[in-house]
């Protein structure tokens, strides 16, 4: 694409009135590489092997999708002392048929093995567990804490042989279920998931994490009137818990009831919710209610907790640009672009500030450089900063 020599490439383009396009832009036009279609799902990694659960999760996904599931599971620590008894070897345990072990030797390991587990050493657990398995394959509290320790770890195959060779000797376990629930969660198999969550939750339906994560599977696939009262039910059993108000808030904004959204969100963090993500989920609602002064403060705190957090920073940036803060703007669009150099949504936003602050060379300098990465990134900047002209004179109007 030719320039005349003098005028700035942006200006041709915007006013010339000569060119056209049918570029298929990757982000709505509203949102400049925040799609506010849907509001991202949890993310949680936490482990805490004391209190003998684990809560796993990961990835910010559209709230269509939700989230990766909570695991928790029951870490066997055996630290009472048990009698002295003896037990056959299981017949295929490639020892002799008859052969017997010490109990004791077998429980005195699992004691180690949980204290291992407790202090998290979890090398040690791990070789001890392993030599439970070698003394008694069929151990099924060795095997249940090696699958939670590889769950813990991110090692999920490792972790779904564990389960599944314990469910093998305890099917109805509400545990093993769960833990198998979330592996094929985390690998997006939904139906399987749902299989193994509402085994875990006939088993014991009075677990709140058992239900939060059946919940949570159901509004993935969009069965929202089946997942909410499985929610709702896992927060009265459970009503402090940040998880489940977490999810009740994700539930509520898939459906678009961003006011019960916006509650259940507030809860999670009176509940000790600290993560950016819900911030950030929260923020998100409060600008799509309007409450932008809010919304900021919200996201600032995210990124506060996690400066590299992509999504809040771009969400201030935006809010930024739509309450005309532009040098505010600038400094996040350009952070971001520090950041994350290829995430060109922020090289949009940038690029529109620049524009719309009249600081006409800066703008067709990015117009370029999106071009020469590719010609729909450039309509796209275009095409926000016509429409951000027409909202300023629509505005300046109506005043």
């Amino acid at each position: 694409m030719e320039e005349s020599e003098g005028i700035p490439l942006l200006s041709i383009l915007l006013f010339s009135g000569g060119l056209s396009h049918q570029a298929a832009f990757f982000v709505p036009a509203d949102g400049y590489g925040v799609d506010r279609r849907g509001i991202p799902g949890l993310t949680l990694c936490r482990v805490d092997f004391t209190a003998g659960n684990i809560y796993l999760g990961g990835g910010i996904t559209d709230i269509n999708a939700m989230t990766k599931s909570v695991l928790t599971a029951t870490v066997l620590i055996v630290l009472s002392v048990l009698s002295v008894r003896t037990q056959p070897l299981p017949a295929d345990s490639g020892r002799p048929t008859g052969a017997v072990i010490p109990v004791d030797s077998v429980s005195k390991i699992l004691q180690q093995g949980g204290a291992a587990l407790r202090d998290n050493r979890l090398k040690d657990a791990v070789r001890l567990f392993r030599e439970v398995l070698r003394l008694d394959d069929g151990n099924i509290e060795a095997l249940k804490n090696l699958g939670v320790i590889y769950s813990a770890t991110g090692d999920q195959r490792q972790a779904r042989a564990y389960f599944e060779k314990a469910i093998k000797i305890d099917s109805l376990d509400a545990g093993l279920n769960n833990n198998l629930g979330v592996i094929y969660s985390n690998e997006k198999n939904i139906p399987e998931a749902i299989k193994y969550f509402e085994k875990a939750v006939a088993a014991d339906s009075n677990d709140a994490f058992y239900l939060t994560n059946l919940g949570r599977e159901y509004v993935k696939i969009g069965r929202v009137g089946k997942g909410l009262p499985v929610l709702q039910k896992a927060h009265r059993i459970r009503p402090g818990n940040d998880v489940t108000l977490t999810s009740l808030g994700s539930c509520f904004a898939s459906t678009n009831d961003l006011d019960s959204a916006e509650y259940y969100f507030e809860q999670a963090l009176a509940a000790g919710g600290k993560t950016a993500e819900l911030h950030y989920f929260l923020g998100t609602i409060k600008s799509r209610l309007g409450k932008f002064e809010e919304a900021d403060e919200i996201f600032r705190k995210a990124l506060a907790l996690d400066p590299r957090h992509r999504e809040a920073r771009q969400s201030l940036a935006l809010s930024y640009l739509r309450q005309a803060k532009y040098v505010d703007a600038i400094a996040e669009f350009q952070q971001l672009m520090d950041l994350y150099p290829e995430f060109y949504p922020a090289q949009i936003g940038l690029g529109v500030v620049y524009a719309l602050k009249g600081n006409v060379a800066s703008a067709d300098s990015t117009l370029k450089a999106l071009f020469a990465t590719d010609s729909a990134l450039g309509f796209q900047m275009m095409d926000i900063v016509r429409q951000e002209r027409l909202k300023i004179k629509r505005q300046d109007k109506s005043d």
